[in-house]
């Protein structure tokens, strides 16, 4: 089974004390939404991203729509490390 990975990594930061944690894949995003650390947890951008995360963790959709709903979801949540995303 090939494992599902971003093209890019996207960068957020996490919590307090946290440093940039570089989410290299749909499982890890997941990982970071479900966390306690994760600010925001309502909304059309984290219901997204959740939703494209698991769809292509099952081989429905590909990594990187996930990765442009994780991208959104990070955004709105105010975690993203802006400088650098590329579209």
């Amino acid at each position: 089974m090939l494992q599902s990975v971003f093209e890019k990594p996207v960068k957020v930061v996490l919590g307090r004390q946290a440093g940039i944690t570089s989410v290299v894949g749909p499982e890890q995003a997941t990982q970071c939404l479900t966390s306690g650390f994760w600010p925001d947890k309502s909304g059309v951008a984290f219901e997204n991203a959740m939703s494209a995360c698991l769809k292509s963790l099952s081989g429905a959709c590909a990594p990187e729509m996930a990765r442009e709903a994780f991208i959104s979801a990070a955004r709105r949540a105010h975690v993203l490390v802006e400088d650098e995303i590329a579209h």
